[in-house]
């Protein structure tokens, strides 16, 4: 099983969310928290920390003309691992990973939830290599 098929896997229907409409990031990041916690994914306070660690750390990146963010927290607010995925119309600001005083226009928000430390970078790598490929980007903009 490649990586791209690997990630997928890890992927539930049930937290994919197209084409949706929020007034701020913390409304978007509100939205990845209600998905995870109707799967039962994350514990009390995920939310509170998603906010908190997106405002210490943006996860905003540009990948040519596509804004992405894949915000996440640490895993002891982590019941079991999932990824969310979430495309955004129209798009978000979000302050970028690289120079926080910056800021990205968001189309597409992969929510990281991740019980096992060990686990974390490997799925992030695998986030970061899919929004690389522009091409399987841009599929999941038309879902």
């Amino acid at each position: 099983m490649g990586q791209a098929n690997k990630l997928k896997y890890e992927m539930d229907k049930k937290l994919i969310n197209i084409n949706v409409t929020a007034d701020n990031w913390e409304e978007v990041l509100k939205n990845v928290s209600n998905m995870f916690i109707k799967q039962n994914c994350v514990k009390e306070g995920f939310y509170e920390a998603l906010v908190y660690r997106e405002r210490e750390f943006p996860t905003g990146i540009q990948i040519d003309d596509i804004g992405v963010a894949f915000p996440h927290v640490d895993t002891k607010y982590v019941k079991k691992t999932a990824i969310s995925v979430i495309t955004l119309q129209p798009s978000i600001e979000f302050k970028r990973m690289d120079d926080s005083n910056k800021s990205v226009d968001v189309s597409i928000v992969f929510g990281l939830a991740v019980s096992n430390p060990k686990k974390h970078l490997k799925i992030l790598q695998k986030i970061i290599n899919l929004i690389q490929q522009e091409n399987k980007l841009k599929k999941y903009l038309k879902y």
